[in-house]
């Protein structure tokens, strides 16, 4: 079978490595990108020598010099991850079996970015198959999913009599975990399998003594330091900024100072460039000042990722606080209809809160 080109922005020979699926398709992409987004692929690549005989590579490109990493996996699945290392839209995944392949690849190759997405299309999948969901998240340590799908298993007649192939690749320790927890919720059903988190103050503790921003924009080799308004330094890739954001690719091709002053504080940047880097980032908690600082600044540099995020947030918000979501919707960062139609649909709007609401959002 001849090599053929992915589909864009994976078909750009500008890059300098080509992953090539099992069904042979070639993938152009940026070394830095998979280094940062997987121990395993920086291993690998690292050892990797280039190609120095001609390789009838693809369509576009007869002969290539670049390395080529040959993976097991086929094209829908590789697409698919390496659009979760990449600031671009990810398509669904429709079928529960990419699902499980794209989650076995994500842990084979140790990608948590592309464990985090694949985690939330199982979740899709809990109330038509909560057992498939139960064993898959079992299997890949996805307690969020795992919890979610056992409160929807217990209103089935017998777990006992239920039959998945997803059970024969469980060990036996798995399927008496499996079968324990069932019989525990069974018991406290308001029992949470959560994965604890770091206390926020404790957070905010540790901002306080450090000027140096947590991995991976700890890297010295980086070739740009943003520097956030209260004095964290953010060591990052004009490469990957440039992708993720017209507004950092036009500031980047005017010569700069090696730090760049920005005005945003650090909680506010780091989940800003959480959202353009191959790395988990948590859904934001965030509280209503938060969401208004975090939208605005997304807004201004034009990341789509952290816009979407911000503004799920402000849409859930609606249900505690329809007041705040409303002002929210209308402060200086634009009016987003679709909040405020959600917000006028409710009853009657509860009086201000008597501290009122910061001056910025006037």
């Amino acid at each position: 079978m001849i090599p053929r080109d992915a589909e864009a922005p994976f078909n750009k020979p500008s890059t300098d490595v080509i992953v090539r699926s099992a069904d042979k398709v070639d993938f152009h992409v940026n070394q830095l990108v998979l280094t940062l987004a997987s121990s395993y692929f920086e291993k690998q690549l690292n050892n990797l020598q280039p190609v120095t005989n001609s390789d009838k590579s693809t369509s576009s490109c007869a002969v290539t010099d670049r390395p080529i990493l040959d993976v097991p996996e086929d094209a829908l699945i590789i697409d698919f991850m390496l659009r979760c290392c990449y600031p671009i839209t990810r398509p669904p995944l429709e079928k529960l079996e990419d699902v499980r392949a794209v989650l076995d690849a994500a842990q084979k190759y140790d990608m948590a970015v592309v464990t985090r997405f694949a985690e939330e299309a199982l979740g899709l999948f809990e109330p038509k198959c909560p057992l498939d969901v139960l064993a898959i998240s079992l299997r890949c340590d996805l307690y969020s999913a795992f919890s979610g799908a056992l409160s929807n298993i217990m209103d089935l007649p017998s777990f006992l009599s239920l039959e998945t192939k997803e059970l024969d690749s469980m060990s036996g320790l798995q399927y008496h975990v499996l079968v324990q927890a069932y019989e525990r919720h069974a018991n406290f059903p308001d029992c949470q399998y959560n994965i604890p988190t770091l206390d926020i103050f404790e957070k905010l503790v540790v901002l306080h003594f450090k000027s140096e921003a947590d991995a991976p924009f700890d890297d010295k080799n980086a070739d740009v330091v943003l520097r956030s308004c209260d004095g964290i330094n953010f060591h990052v890739h004009k490469n990957i900024l440039s992708i993720a954001s017209p507004f950092f690719k036009d500031t980047l091709n005017i010569p700069q100072p090696k730090i760049i002053e920005v005005a945003e504080d650090a909680q506010t940047l780091d989940f800003l460039l959480r959202c353009i880097y191959p790395v988990p980032v948590e859904k934001p908690k965030l509280k209503a000042n938060d969401i208004y600082f975090v939208l605005r600044a997304a807004i201004r540099c034009d990341i789509k990722d952290a816009i979407n995020a911000a503004l799920d947030t402000l849409l859930a918000l609606i249900d505690t606080d329809a007041f705040q979501a409303f002002v929210l919707a209308h402060a200086r960062i634009g009016s987003f209809c679709n909040i405020t139609r959600n917000v006028a649909r409710l009853p009657p709007l509860s009086p201000a809160p008597e501290d009122g609401f910061p001056a910025t959002w006037a």
